[in-house]
C-alpha cells in the first residue's frame, strides 16, 4: 500500500508490526536490517524510506481504506501502543477509520483469530 501497488478496499491485521523504524531502533535491528538491505554504516533508516506504514507517510494514504485490528495490550513483541495505538490514533484523527478490537494474551495468542470476524469485515465491501 506504502508503494501503491496493491489498493485493498479494506485491511485486517493480527497483532500487525506497523511501526518499523521503532522495531529497527528496539527489538529487531538484526532481523530488520536483513529485510531491507541495511548495513552496517547505513545512514540510519534510509532504507525503510517508504515502508513504514506509521511513519513515512502523513496518513492520507490510508484514509480511505477501513482497517480493522486485534491487538492486545499485554503484547510484548508488537506493543499496542507503539503500533496499533499510533497507527489508529494518527488514521483516526484525519477522518480515517481504524478500528481496534482489544484481545488479550502476548502475541499470537488465540484470541486474536476469528476468522467469522474476519469474513464478516470483508463482507461489508
Amino acid at each position: 500500500m506504502t508503494h501503491r501497488i496493491i489498493k485493498p478496499k479494506a485491511v485486517i491485521g493480527l497483532f500487525p508490526a506497523i511501526n518499523l523504524r521503532y522495531l529497527q531502533e528496539n527489538k529487531f535491528i538484526d532481523q530488520i536490517d536483513l529485510a531491507y538491505g541495511i548495513t552496517y554504516g547505513d545512514k540510519p533508516g534510509n532504507k525503510l524510506d517508504g515502508y513504514d506504514p506509521l511513519n513515512d507517510n502523513d496518513g492520507n494514504l490510508f484514509k480511505n481504506v477501513p482497517f480493522k485490528f486485534w491487538s492486545s495490550k499485554e503484547d510484548t513483541v508488537i506493543e499496542h501502543r507503539y503500533h496499533t495505538e499510533a497507527f489508529q490514533k494518527k488514521i483516526n484523527e484525519i477522518g480515517g477509520h481504524v478500528e481496534v478490537i482489544e484481545v488479550n494474551g502476548e502475541h499470537g495468542d488465540i484470541s486474536h483469530y476469528r476468522p467469522k470476524d474476519v469474513v464478516d469485515f470483508f463482507d461489508q465491501y
